[in-house]
């Protein structure tokens, strides 16, 4: 018989979900993914505002989940403000996931951008995207968010597909966990 040295299981991951409340959509959609992620997995978790936190703050999660509807193609005025402070963060080996809330029928030149915005600034801050989804099921002619054929976040439209919006959350979590080998709760 060989004994092998213990080891201790990995800390859990201090994972913070952070939100834009510019959309009403995309609060509740924070919600609903912070249910749903502590429903699968047990992870505590930091659930906020982006207005309520420092940017700086960001840097001490492991994993972020950032929400963020597009305006007009654009940021939302409080994603704007913290833009600039975004971009200065080191955020190496940091798992990013995004999601987002937009109406693929009023913009469907720009279903999604700030996505792509917030996308582009984290990986030149070294942060790893994760959580892309497939773009079957939308209507829409461009989007900044879609990187080889694939949205780089969760793209939910409250507007038009309301209905659709709690299981692509789900569905969301679930690979998000499995990418990320987060441990799944019995009976989840």
């Amino acid at each position: 018989m060989t004994l092998l040295p213990a080891r201790s299981l990995p800390a859990a991951p201090r994972v913070g979900i952070f939100y834009s409340a510019a959309c009403k959509g995309t609060g509740a959609a924070a919600h609903d993914l912070a249910d749903a992620l502590f429903s699968l997995t047990g992870l505590s978790l930091t659930l906020a505002e982006l207005t309520c936190t420092a940017p700086a703050d960001l840097a001490h999660y492991d994993a972020l989940l950032l929400g963020c509807p597009t305006c007009g193609g654009e940021l939302p005025p409080d994603w704007a403000a913290a833009f600039p402070a975004f971009q200065e963060l080191d955020l190496a080996g940091r798992a990013v996931g995004l999601f987002g809330c937009d109406d693929q029928r009023a913009s469907p030149r720009t279903f999604q951008d700030a996505l792509g915005i917030l996308a582009e600034a984290a990986q030149v801050s070294g942060a790893r995207l994760v959580g892309s989804t497939a773009v079957a099921g939308y209507d829409f002619s461009d989007s900044r968010a879609v990187f080889r054929g694939r949205f780089i976040g969760l793209a939910l439209d409250p507007a038009t597909q309301p209905d659709l919006s709690g299981d692509r959350v789900r569905r969301w979590v679930a690979g998000l966990a499995h990418e990320l080998g987060w441990p799944i709760r019995l009976g989840a």
